[in-house]
């Protein structure tokens, strides 16, 4: 805890701790596109573990039907992800990975103050969601060359793989 709070004040350009702050932002749920309320219109309070005066922001009490929406706009979304060139998603996938290297340490120190994890713990997941869209593509090419692998009537791999097929 100690470790965040310094991180904070680092951050904050103070030292010995945070502050309680002023305003709280208010957070939605991303579905198809938009930001939007829950369909339940409750919000819970997230509070940093390691300073319970600190209101990190307040969140949608998100619903069964929420997770539907959410389920069912990411199905829709596929078929045009499915559609798109694997060199454009690879460009994609590179610049959220240049997005996230630029941000690390902010979302990492956001990540302890929302959760309450080790600094470098919070940092280690981000550099994962760095290191992931380059270390997918190499394990789609040991999956497609498996033995294992089904062939359709194409003798394709790639016309018979989906989403729920595992790469591990």
């Amino acid at each position: 805890m100690a470790q965040a709070k310094k991180a904070l004040s680092k951050k904050n350009g103070r030292k010995g701790g945070s502050v309680p702050r002023t305003s709280t932002k208010t957070y939605y749920n991303y579905i198809g596109g938009k930001w939007v309320a829950s369909a339940s219109g409750e919000w819970f309070e997230n509070t940093n573990p390691a300073d319970t005066r600190d209101l990190v922001g307040r969140f949608p009490l998100s619903t069964a039907e929420d997770v539907d929406a959410a389920v069912s706009s990411a199905r829709n979304a596929f078929d045009g992800w499915r559609r798109t060139p694997a060199p454009r998603r690879a460009e994609i996938l590179f610049r959220l990975g240049e997005i996230l290297i630029r941000n690390k340490d902010r979302l990492s120190a956001d990540m302890t103050r929302e959760m309450g994890k080790v600094l470098k713990e919070t940092g280690g997941d981000v550099q994962e969601a760095i290191t992931a869209p380059s270390i997918l593509p190499a394990k789609v090419v040991v999956f497609m060359a498996s033995p294992h692998l089904p062939r359709c009537r194409t003798s394709s791999p790639c016309a018979c793989a989906s989403p729920s097929d595992s790469v591990d």
